[in-house]
C-alpha cells in the first residue's frame, strides 16, 4: 500500500503519530511563525496546532 492510496484523514493521522513517537522538535520561534504567516496570507489554510505536555 502506496501512501498515495490511503485517505486524507488517515495520512494526517499517520504523520501526526509519527511525529509524537519519534519526539520531534519543531520549530515554531516568533521568527518561523511570521514567515508562515506571511506565505499564507490572503489564503485560507488549514492549520493544525498540536500542544505536548511532558
Amino acid at each position: 500500500m502506496t501512501f498515495a492510496n490511503i485517505s486524507a484523514s488517515d495520512q494526517i493521522h499517520a504523520r501526526v503519530a509519527k511525529t509524537l513517537t519519534a519526539d520531534i522538535q519543531l520549530d515554531m520561534s516568533t521568527d518561523e511563525s511570521k514567515k508562515m504567516l506571511k506565505r499564507h496570507a490572503n489564503r485560507k489554510t488549514n492549520l493544525v496546532i498540536i500542544y505536548r505536555c511532558k
